[in-house]
């Protein structure tokens, strides 16, 4: 289960035209190497960090079960590191917290921080992010539903009323003309 790391410019030996700085290859088991990740130049002024997720290297593929309310776990931190300036104020997540409902997020580190840190794969959290702005999506779209029906509901009542009034005015009109018109046995 070792890993090879091709570094340098053009990295060679998976047929690629690509400009690689560093490639992660691992052995697959059955017929040699694929890249998991790599780090490549994307035009002149960006670096990008990419991890394999081909569809065609994954199985037992199911909807997550993780989403919004997971999400609402996370605790958001506003720190400096020890070392920092006080108005180098960051934002993050501390990893011993994010450890307890996130594990696979999360590299445990050893006895020394300055050696060994606890560190976070940020990268793991994206499709989280992903799921939980979805869950949001489907409880804004059913109430933007509901909202529309109440407001066809509004409108149909609204409606109503106008007839009622109109119905209310027509007779208030025949009660005052039967009240004006002389009765059948005073005319006599």
């Amino acid at each position: 289960n070792g890993m090879v790391i091709l570094a340098g410019r053009n990295s060679v030996g998976l047929n690629s035209t690509e400009s690689s700085f560093l490639q992660f290859i691992r052995p697959d088991g059955s017929s040699g190497l694929f890249t998991v990740g790599k780090i490549k130049q994307n035009g002149d002024l960006t670096i990008a960090y990419n991890t394999a997720s081909d569809m065609r290297l994954k199985t037992n593929i199911k909807p997550s079960t993780k989403g919004l309310n997971d999400l609402l776990k996370i605790q958001v931190a506003d720190y400096n590191y020890i070392d920092d300036r006080p108005t180098d104020r960051r934002q993050g997540f501390l990893a011993q917290q994010l450890y307890q409902h996130f594990p696979y997020a999360v590299d445990e580190g050893g006895a020394d921080p300055k050696d060994e840190p606890w560190m976070i794969d940020y990268g793991l959290l994206t499709p989280l992010l992903v799921q939980a702005i979805q869950d949001r999506q489907a409880i804004i779209d059913a109430h933007q539903a509901k909202i529309e029906q109440q407001q066809t509901r509004i409108e149909t009542l609204q409606s109503e009323m106008q007839e009622l009034d109109a119905l209310k005015e027509k007779l208030a009109k025949l009660q005052t003309a039967i009240q004006s018109s002389p009765s059948p046995s005073t005319s006599k």
